[in-house]
């Protein structure tokens, strides 16, 4: 289980934490791997969101 959170760019130290301690306790808590991003690269992250997977070269096609 993995989710992302998004923080204004000024809270990413806080939201991370010292040595990436607050990060690390709410993954404990919570279960999840905590991917924890700025607000700036919100739009970035959701155009490589939108990409399709590509298929491998050496798959079949389908008919």
């Amino acid at each position: 289980k993995a989710c992302r959170v998004i923080v204004p760019d000024d809270q990413l130290s806080l939201a991370i934490g010292k040595e990436g301690q607050n990060a690390r306790l709410a993954a404990r808590l919570t279960g999840y791997k905590i991917d924890i991003k700025p607000a700036s690269q919100e739009q970035e992250l959701k155009a490589i969101d939108a990409q399709p997977d590509e298929a491998p070269e050496d798959a079949e096609p389908q008919a």
